[in-house]
């Protein structure tokens, strides 16, 4: 009976105990032990074994091959005959024997094949016996993937022969290394589809490892060798076995990749195949296999197939996984290939996979993106997968999202009614903001499941607070659900969200209430300073873009300091390594927004040096190049302060490189999407900044046809909205600039209509009406560049009208407020353009109304500034250049 790992320690160590002791000594130990029934079985069973293989030699002191190998061999020499066969050359030698290349020598026919000749001590009249007995099954073998076998005899001097098909190639783990991920499964695949084959003509090959499976020069696998393995087993009988004895004895075997059943000396199965099958596949796509990796003897090597759990592929380490590809895919090996081969890999039989058929099933619908058989089916994860197909529109990706939430939100019901346990409701509200968050966090379309999660999970999250026990793990998981619900409320993480700010700040308080208490009782803890630094970073980037900048601040300024404690033991995945880069990434921005360039500067110094020390740890780390685009992004906000568009432009190109890879690794990423939308519209502002009328048209027209894009495809996101029309505002304002006005009139052209349809969705939102107060504001520019100057004014007044009567509608909007200042300055730039142009004798009223509307903007802009109200790009040189009208109206 195999052992579950949980028991296989207590036996052991009882077995060492007992072992050497003579079989009456050994009961009273064994008695006093009170070990359960099964584990008694298989203690008496290791100790059977020991007493009647090894005649007392420790348990597996020796492994199956140093026995049957510890006779030399008489080695084949060039031209000797074996049968049919005349040896050419030597090709390689193993524990059990040596193998040959050979041809055909009898004039039947020209060939080649490979001849295996047997070492002795394998009792070759016995081998030779159960061979011939095995030939007609293995007669039927017929397949692509398998080398047929030939012939089989014995040499002169009596050692045992097999003659193979003759295959030219690298063994499978070798000739996986250059391939892509993909074609690795595939390769696989071939390999599963021959050992499926043999087991369906009731063979089981017994020895599946890297240098029994060849991969010619065509990219085709030959597994060798199939049926050898039961022809050399010492324990097979030529007489046939009733299926009811018990087996003593040691079956040949290769330690690093036999299965458990196979060390302890138990029959083997089809059940045996597939545990080999999972560690070729642990090898082909990590380097290394999944346990023993340190074993030096055949000894340790099966102890850890005993006792070692495999580690999950992708949590391997740097040094772990030799597999040169290894740091570029492990985030495709998480979750399912992980789970598929754990599943295969299963110390207990009865728990891999029932047959090598749905091993390769599992691998095929990762292939093709479909669900697995290695996990629970939960029907955020069949959905993922169906998403991942068909991405499917807007509209069905969010009734299909909403649906599976709202199945979530009944269940619960349902869980409380029925078991009413406090674990069943904490299982729920994981589910639904991990499992669904990390579902929706990139898709495109997703803006109604995301109110519907935070609305559902704060109702979870309410109902755990009230019923918590004094639970550390659960008080951490509730900062950590709160941190994520504030995520999804509003982010300055560069993510999708809802706009929430006052939930979002709720949300984040909240979280940090949680985790810092379980950070002051134990600061040694590094997950929960993690957590607590990711809650402090998250509220610290939504202050910041609001305008708190001291408070943003010092909340960053703690937050790097937790990241930066855990750098020494930061492995494998340098997650605090990332998150400190983006804490002083975010801290750059705040400080940028306070106007201190220097101390930005020198903020994102130190991330940039935090990400070069990453990069020099894993260059292939998957989060790198998004977060370079970040710093590339802080770097812009620097030179445009310095009117250096030329270094804007550049540094903008060289992300806008960076995120055509990325998305052309996932093309539907909402982030991905965002970014590249975002560095569109900073070259359109550099091509402005350099008076380039075709780059203000190329980059303007590709950064309103990608927001026009994501609004399409989610048409409830507010945010996306509202930067679709932000950036067909930008493109008309550049061209303005550029003293291009038929180019700006007909971008201006373009924008009523998305306009109207926003207000239409969100007739009460401040962010939508504060946008047409702006259009009215480059329309008046547009007629006053065309030499409309009366008209240009009147229309400033209705934008001027407007901005009053929805800042009393919606009191203390940021956006609201700045507009209306912008278009008191415009107003004021306007009357003194027409001063400048007017005869002396009428030019002293034009003045005085442009002084008056310029003093009132510069007030105007001083207390939202005081206030932190002032939004960003109203601060880049807005104030100093309302100063500066003022001084050329007094000069």
């Amino acid at each position: 009976m195999t052992t579950p790992a949980a028991r296989w320690a207590d036996i052991k160590a009882l077995f060492e105990a007992t072992v050497e002791l003579p079989a009456a000594a050994r009961e009273p130990l064994i008695t006093a032990a009170g070990l359960d029934a099964d584990s008694l079985v298989e203690l008496r069973s290791l100790l059977a074994h020991h007493d009647q293989v090894t005649g007392g030699a420790a348990f597996m002191a020796e492994s199956a091959a140093q026995a049957l190998a510890a006779a030399p061999t008489q080695a084949a020499a060039t031209g000797q005959r074996l049968g049919a066969w005349e040896i050419v050359r030597p090709i390689g030698t193993g524990g059990m024997g040596e193998v040959f290349e050979a041809r055909r020598a009898d004039g039947s026919y020209e060939g080649r094949a490979a001849v295996k000749l047997l070492k002795r001590g394998m009792d070759s009249a016995a081998v030779l016996q159960r061979f011939a007995q095995e030939r007609q099954a293995l007669a039927r073998l017929s397949h692509p993937h398998i080398a047929r076998l030939l012939d089989a005899g014995a040499s002169a001097d009596g050692l045992p022969y097999f003659v193979l098909e003759y295959v030219q190639g690298q063994p499978i783990d070798e000739a996986a290394k250059p391939l892509t991920l993909d074609q690795r499964l595939q390769l696989f695949l071939q390999l599963a589809d021959a050992v499926a084959h043999a087991h369906r003509n009731l063979l089981v090959h017994r020895d599946l490892k890297p240098g029994n499976v060849l991969v010619d020069s065509e990219g085709q696998v030959k597994l060798l060798d199939f049926g050898i393995a039961k022809a050399l087993d010492p324990l097979e009988s030529s007489e046939g076995n009733d299926g009811n004895t018990t087996v003593g004895g040691q079956r040949p075997y290769t330690p690093n990749y036999a299965s458990p059943e196979q060390v302890r000396g138990e029959p083997v199965s089809t059940a045996t195949d597939i545990y080999s099958l999972g560690v070729l596949l642990f090898q082909m796509l990590t380097g290394t296999r999944p346990t023993g990796r340190n074993a030096t003897t055949p000894q340790e090597a099966a102890r850890s197939v005993l006792e070692d759990a495999p580690t999950r592929p992708s949590r391997l380490s740097p040094t772990e996984a030799l597999d040169p590809q290894w740091l570029a895919t492990r985030k495709k090996l998480e979750g399912d290939l992980d789970n598929i081969l754990l599943k295969a890999l299963e110390k207990q039989v009865e728990r891999r996979y029932a047959s090598v058929d749905a091993l390769a099933a599992d691998v095929q619908n990762v292939l093709s993106g479909r669900p697995v058989s290695a996990r629970p089916a939960s029907p955020g994860y069949v959905l993922r997968k169906f998403i991942g197909r068909h991405r499917l529109g807007t509209s069905l990706a969010a009734l299909a999202l909403a649906t599976v939430l709202a199945s979530g939100a009944y269940a619960a019901y349902q869980a409380q009614r029925a078991a009413a346990r406090f674990d069943d409701l904490r299982e729920l509200a994981h589910a639904v903001l991990f499992d669904y968050h990390d579902l929706i966090e990139p898709l495109v379309g997703a803006t109604p499941v995301r109110k519907r999660l935070v609305s559902d999970a704060l109702i979870y999250l309410d109902r755990l607070s009230r019923h918590a026990p004094a639970d550390r793990e659960l008080r951490r998981e509730m900062g950590v659900a709160y941190r994520v619900i504030g995520l999804v409320q509003r982010n300055g993480y560069r993510r999708p969200h809802l706009g929430d700010t006052d939930g979002a700040m709720r949300s984040y308080a909240q979280a940090i209430a949680w985790l810092a208490p379980l950070n002051r009782s134990d600061p040694s803890d590094g997950d929960t300073a993690y957590e607590l630094a990711l809650a402090l970073s998250a509220q610290a980037a939504v202050l910041g873009e609001d305008g708190n900048t001291a408070q943003a601040v010092q909340g960053l300024q703690r937050a790097a300091a937790l990241f930066t404690a855990q750098l020494p033991r930061d492995t494998p995945e340098l997650y605090h390594h990332l998150e400190l880069a983006r804490t002083h990434l975010r801290r750059a921005n705040t400080l940028l927004q306070g106007q201190d360039a220097p101390a930005a500067q020198a903020a994102l110094d130190e991330s940039t040096a935090v990400l070069q020390r990453m990069a020099a740890l894993q260059p292939g780390h998957a989060d790198l190049p998004h977060v370079w685009v970040w710093v590339q992004d802080v770097g812009s906000v620097i030179a445009r302060r310095r009117g250096d568009w030329a270094t804007v432009m550049r540094l903008k190109l060289q992300s806008r490189d960076i995120l055509l890879k990325l998305q052309a690794q996932d093309p539907d990423n909402a982030r991905y999407l965002e970014d590249m939308a975002g560095a569109a519209r900073w070259l359109l502002a550099a091509a402005g900044g350099q008076g380039d009328v075709d780059g203000i048209r190329r980059w303007g027209q590709d950064a309103c046809d990608r927001y026009a894009d994501l609004v399409r495809r989610d048409p409830e996101d507010r945010t996306t909205r509202g930067n679709h029309l932000d950036a067909l505002l930008s493109s008309a304002s550049q061209f303005l600039l550029a003293g291009a006005p038929a180019q700006a009139q007909a971008r201006l052209a373009t924008v009523r209509a998305p306009l109207q349809a926003a207000f239409t969705r969100w007739p009460d939102n401040a962010g939508v009406r504060s946008r047409e107060i702006l259009l009215l504001v480059f329309e008046s520019q547009l007629e006053q560049s065309l030499g409309k100057a009366q008209p240009a004014l009147a229309r400033l007044q209705d934008a001027a009208n407007l901005a009053q009567a929805l800042n009393a509608k919606f009191p203390n909007v940021a956006l609201l407020q700045t507009n209306a200042a912008v278009v008191t300055f415009d107003r004021g730039k306007q009357q003194a353009a027409l001063a400048r142009a007017a005869p002396q004798t009428t030019a002293a009223p034009l003045k005085a109304q442009a002084r008056d509307s310029l003093t009132a903007a510069l007030a105007e802009l001083q207390a939202l500034l005081a206030r932190r109200a002032l939004v960003p790009e109203a601060r880049v040189g807005l104030i100093d250049e309302t100063r500066a009208l003022l001084q050329q109206l007094d000069h």
